[in-house]
């Protein structure tokens, strides 16, 4: 009878012991969370992580629960043991009453340990300082339960333990409820002015890399496009929209703030938008908007601070860490060492992930309708989707709809890289280009998928007639085009047509005619000051000069008289290594790397096109007889000739003269990388 006792008190003990460290281990799961959130830079925009990792959380904290719980268990029956192997029969033992404060103690102690021995987490400090750190945290602890808790465990009642648990259980629920109350936007959302007047929603969609030609309402005779297609229908398409540049910073920089590169300064040379410039998401949230962009291009990031003005933004490269949250968790972490889990160490991006796919994008923006919506308040949403830039590698069953390929696992496009095409790692021949198109036309079909679910979201909620609706491209890519000049591929170089002409299309059922197509010459610069037409808000808010004119009241006239648009080149020796000029030039002996590292002005009207290199070049061309632009016509025009160039030369030292007072910037190391990856840099 007194060996049952004895046996039902352990059990009871054992129970207590359990719960006890699944407690602790709860609480540490919640600190954990925050020690790696806090690690991977998750802060500036809480919100969107805690959205993609509210899963994760919870399943690692169970997990890392349900560890010390049964580490707290081992310690009890080693206690135990020790006990009987000593011969004391009177157990007050240290598991009893409030003297589990001593079991926490050495739990947060295995905790540390573990952290540090298996450099689990990003550095924040040196190894030695996190050491030191942890060390003056968890030595005050020792001491005082070492001098207090054999006190204390004499004195105190059920009442105080209750009140212990009590504590620790709201320590523990407290997060979890912030979490979803903070994600909920019940508590922590931001305060917008009111709004004045019924405002339309805004949403302003940029597929990155998209030549003009790739769409079916442009002339791809694929039926690539139908989502498009249909808004083209319903709104207003115009046939002769350029791009101010010919790669994504500079010209999404110009579309945020209606400057042509020449004014914002944002080019090859410096990344960055400059910290005192005010941006479309400025003005819109002085004005109520509720601002969220989502961007697949990860040089579009916080860090190169196009986030302005955004309540909510949602960068890939900001937030393709979920694998590392996964991989620096210690529940995770634990699950693996115990044999119970398979934790591979993560890479940035594994080969068919260097850009988030357009439907986990469009995922992310119903999340945000989800949680973090406003209904009483106008919204405007940015979104930069990436599937028709390199690598090109549409799911099925776009692939075999689209591509004569059928070997996914030797796709070219999963192990070369954009750089390497510039340092002569390898060469294309004409198949393999056709190989690239129809990769290309099959990312365009998935995109324009994707972008149908989209609008079918819109439809469902009832908001798309309420959406004033901007889609366009930012820049072309080559293929094929201008070999001469090394430009087969890509869009690192170079300002000809098949880069700079962009597909530009509006919608909104009140403001736009249907079928509508307009023939005059537009820019993306226009962008901005349309937006704002829309929204019923007036230029002189903009504290520097507006460039873009709108495009509702350009189409009324007709269009602009010169389309105007620049490059400015990456340095030579910033781009190539030293040593890969010698390969380069003896695979292409007829290369000259002075016409290769050009920076271009050029200018244009319907018929003509005048284009100005920093080598000193000008040159005219005819683009009906000569749409690839390779024979000059300066002699047989020369009154044309002088009156682009004086127009180019006015544009040109006008927006020179407008510039944007900008400091020096420095690049991370995470944008070069990134920079490096995109063939950028080398």
């Amino acid at each position: 009878m007194e060996a049952l006792k004895i046996r039902e008190r352990i059990f009871r003990e054992g129970v207590k012991v359990f719960l006890a460290g699944f407690l602790i281990g709860l609480l540490l799961g919640v600190i954990d969370f925050w020690r790696v959130s806090f690690a991977l830079h998750a802060f500036k925009y809480l919100k969107p992580y805690l959205i993609d990792t509210q899963l994760i959380f919870l399943t690692t904290t169970v997990k890392l629960a349900l560890f010390f719980g049964l580490v707290s268990l081992v310690f009890f029956f080693i206690h135990r043991m020790i006990v009987r192997f000593f011969g004391r029969r009177r157990n007050r033992g240290i598991f009893t009453s409030f003297s589990i404060a001593e079991l926490y103690v050495w739990l947060i102690f295995l905790y540390v340990i573990f952290v540090l021995r298996f450099s689990i987490g990003p550095p924040i400090l040196d190894l030695s300082k996190t050491s030191l750190l942890y060390l003056s945290l968890l030595l005050p602890a020792l001491i005082l339960a070492l001098c207090t808790v054999p006190r204390m465990t004499l004195r105190c009642g059920a009442k105080t333990v209750f009140l212990f648990y009590a504590v620790m259980a709201a320590a523990v629920v407290f997060p979890f409820v912030w979490l979803q109350l903070y994600i909920t936007g019940t508590v922590g959302s931001e305060d917008l002015p009111e709004p004045s007047g019924k405002r339309k929603n805004v949403v302003l969609i940029i597929l990155d890399t998209a030549r003009k030609d790739a769409l079916s309402c442009y002339g791809n005779k694929k039926k690539v496009t139908p989502a498009i297609d249909r808004i083209a229908r319903e709104g207003m398409l115009f046939r002769n929209c350029y791009s101010p540049s010919n790669w994504t910073i500079p010209v999404h920089a110009s579309i945020f703030t209606g400057l042509y590169p020449s004014s914002h300064r944002v080019n090859m040379i410096d990344w960055r938008m400059p910290s005192n410039i005010t941006t479309l998401a400025e003005v819109l949230r002085r004005h109520g908007y509720q601002t969220a962009g989502f961007t697949a291009n990860t040089i579009l990031s916080g860090s190169n601070r196009f986030d302005l003005g955004f309540t909510y933004y949602k960068c890939y490269s900001d937030h393709q860490f979920l694998a590392n949250v996964r991989y620096f968790l210690m529940g995770n972490v634990v699950w693996a060492k115990l044999g119970l889990a398979d934790l591979q160490k993560p890479r940035d991006f594994p080969p068919d992930a260097y850009f988030q796919k357009a439907g986990d994008l469009v995922r992310d923006v119903r999340n945000w309708f989800e949680y973090d919506r406003r209904e009483d308040r106008p919204f405007f949403l940015f979104m930069n989707f990436m599937d028709v830039h390199y690598p090109y590698q549409p799911p099925e069953p776009y692939l075999s709809q689209f591509s004569s390929l059928r070997d996914e696992k030797n796709f070219y496009t999963h192990f070369l890289e954009p750089k390497d095409y510039f340092s002569v790692k390898y060469k294309l021949n004409d198949d393999d280009i056709i190989h690239l198109r129809e990769l290309y036309d099959g990312s365009m079909a998935y995109l324009d998928a994707s972008l149908e679910q989209l609008f079918q979201f819109f439809r469902d909620r009832a908001l798309f007639d309420n959406i004033f609706l901007v889609i366009a491209s930012d820049h072309g890519e080559y293929f094929g085009e201008h070999e001469e000049y090394y430009y087969k591929l890509f869009h690192s170089f170079g300002i000809f047509d098949q880069l700079v002409s962009v597909p530009l299309i509006l919608r909104h059922p009140d403001l736009i005619p249907a079928h509508t197509e307009v023939d005059g010459l537009v820019s993306l610069v226009d962008i901005l000051p349309t937006i704002f037409d829309a929204a019923g808000i007036d230029l002189s808010v903009m504290p520097h000069p507006v460039q873009g004119e709108s495009l509702l009241s350009l189409a009324e006239k007709g269009g602009r008289d010169y389309s105007y648009y620049e490059f400015q080149v990456m340095p030579l020796k910033k781009f190539l290594k030293r040593k890969q000029i010698p390969r380069i030039l003896k695979v292409y002996p007829d290369i000259r790397l002075k016409l290769w590292f050009r920076s271009f002005t050029a200018i244009q009207d319907r018929e003509f096109k005048l284009v100005k290199d920093s080598t000193g070049g000008i040159h005219l061309y005819h683009l009906p007889s000569d749409p690839l632009e390779s024979r000059p016509v300066n002699d047989a025009f020369p009154e044309i000739y002088n009156r682009m160039y004086a127009a180019l030369e006015e544009r040109h030292s006008r927006f020179l003269g407008e510039a944007v007072k900008k400091g020096s910037e420095h690049m991370s190391q995470e944008t070069l990388d990134q920079l490096r990856r995109l063939g950028y840099l080398q």
